[in-house]
């Protein structure tokens, strides 16, 4: 498998032709016209080198070039035409791996393209992995269902209904009265009841 480069320029012409030395040189190639298109690309080629312009509308260079370092290991080769600015960029802590001063031949760009790729195997994306999911619990024996619990009966909120008790089947015997307790009850149920009656019929009850 070819190792993949992404050229990201502005300028169609320089763009196109570093296109075709890489492509010549049997590298895949994946070209870009401005920053943030280069970005893309790298998130969805994953290349093993990044080859930039400095100077681009929108995002610059320089925002390419941090992207990456934070994005993938790829090694990034910067492309301008100002000589001071590739002292600069070897300096700063931009992130850049190497400076191609324009203007460059065939000769030039694949030295350092060679050198980099041996120097710094790129084109791994920076995915962090995903935690393993843990192991499933091993299965628990169910447990016994609880004894039920002895509750005290507790007294109806509501008012009180008394309950009569049922007789038994077996009735007490009834104690025998006196002649002279039913006596009484008579007088007292029927007080008007004629005095000389009930005193006879006190004297047959005492003659029993």
């Amino acid at each position: 498998m070819a190792t993949k480069i992404l050229v990201v320029d502005d300028e169609r012409q320089l763009r196109n032709l570093v296109g075709e030395w890489l492509t010549e040189a049997g590298f895949e190639v994946i070209m870009a016209g401005d920053g943030q298109e280069g970005v893309a690309r790298l998130q969805q080629h994953d290349p093993a080198l990044v080859i930039s312009d400095v100077w681009m509308p929108g995002m610059d260079g320089y925002q390419v070039c941090r992207l990456t370092k934070r994005l993938s290991t790829a090694p990034v080769l910067m492309m301008t035409g100002v000589p001071n600015e590739a002292a600069i960029l070897k300096e700063t802590n931009v992130g850049a791996d190497d400076v191609l001063l324009k203007p460059f031949d065939v000769g030039d760009l694949l030295s350092r393209v060679n050198k980099l790729l041996k120097e710094h195997p790129g084109g791994k994306l920076n995915r962090a992995p995903r935690p393993a999911p843990p192991p499933a619990p091993a299965p628990q024996p169910a447990a016994p269902p609880p004894a039920p619990e002895r509750v005290a009966a507790q007294p109806a909120s509501g008012p009180h209904v008394a309950v009569q008790a049922q007789p038994s089947s077996e009735q007490p015997a009834k104690e025998q009265q006196s002649p002279e307790q039913f006596l009484i009850q008579v007088f007292k149920a029927l007080p008007d009841m004629d005095k000389d009656l009930l005193l006879r019929m006190a004297q047959r009850l005492i003659q029993r």
